[in-house]
């Protein structure tokens, strides 16, 4: 699982592309549909990031399901086992150097956390974009991201204990309905809890409400499907769930910090720029 290659660690998965930017290793990985992973560790810590799929996660902590848009902090010497879902799954692995990994900062990587929030998916999209399109600049920028996450996560509220059954099952029953959407009474009567306690326990949790939680999965899907296909905008809006185009670009432009537009043209520029032919 952790042999080295050119100072890094080989994970598992096939690798889709790699590329050791100095301040960090970064690897996109796929995995086959129901692909288990037996239980190992690692001996440097890393980041893993669902881009699409997902798999559950086993621990001394407990079970945990990680989707699209979960980021998730490694220790090292974290023993785990993994189950990906039947569908294929893509994952970005983020290592950082040694360098980085000193001092404050170094706590930060020492500390297993479980992250779903608007900021990560930002932060995982900026170094997509650097592993893409590297030049000179591209360490200082991934140090930076790095920083910014070690930074929350020191400033998060420890958690301790499991997860419960009901609240993993709520957040996933949220995830996978994102396109319809799920009223909070609906879901607290189908995971068997009173609608104000699962609101509360998922806010503390997970950092969110249901209806947030559904945004925030809307605009994951949304970035997919621009990177992967050419349809309409409008037409992408009403399939993530958004009533029209207009109401996908306010969302959008909220979280992203641009349009739909004009994050489709930067990267089909940056897909240029990496092209043989260019």
């Amino acid at each position: 699982m952790h042999r080295e290659q050119n100072g890094a660690a080989a994970y598992f998965g096939a690798t889709v592309r790699q590329r050791d930017l100095g301040s960090a290793t970064i690897v996109e990985k796929l995995h086959e549909p129901g692909e288990l992973l037996p239980r190992h560790e690692h001996v440097r810590p890393y980041l893993s990031f669902v881009l699409a799929g997902g798999y559950r996660e086993e621990t001394r902590e407990g079970s945990t399901s990680c989707g699209p848009g979960i980021l998730v902090v490694h220790p090292a010497g974290e023993p785990h086992a993994d189950v990906f879902d039947e569908r294929e799954s893509r994952l970005l692995v983020v290592e950082p150097g040694p360098e980085l990994l000193t001092g404050l900062v170094a706590e930060a990587y020492t500390r297993r956390a479980v992250i779903d929030a608007p900021w990560s998916m930002r932060l995982v999209d900026r170094l997509r974009m650097e592993m893409r399109t590297a030049d000179e600049v591209s360490p200082l920028v991934v140090q930076g991201a790095l920083l910014e996450l070690a930074a929350r996560v020191l400033r998060r509220p420890s958690s301790s204990g499991r997860r419960p059954a009901w609240l993993q099952e709520a957040h996933r029953v949220v995830l996978e309905r994102f396109q319809t959407g799920v009223s909070l009474t609906g879901l607290a009567e189908e995971v068997g809890v009173h609608p104000s306690h699962l609101a509360r326990e998922l806010r503390r949790t997970y950092g969110v409400s249901v209806g947030e939680l559904v945004r925030r999965r809307r605009i994951e899907y949304a970035l997919e499907r621009l990177r992967s296909n050419d349809a309409s905008l409008a037409e992408i809006a009403v399939d993530c769930g958004f009533t029209d185009q207009s109401h996908l670009t306010r969302s959008f432009r909220r979280v992203v910090g641009s349009t739909p537009g004009e994050y489709r043209r930067r990267i089909g520029t940056n897909r240029r720029a990496e092209s043989p032919a260019s």
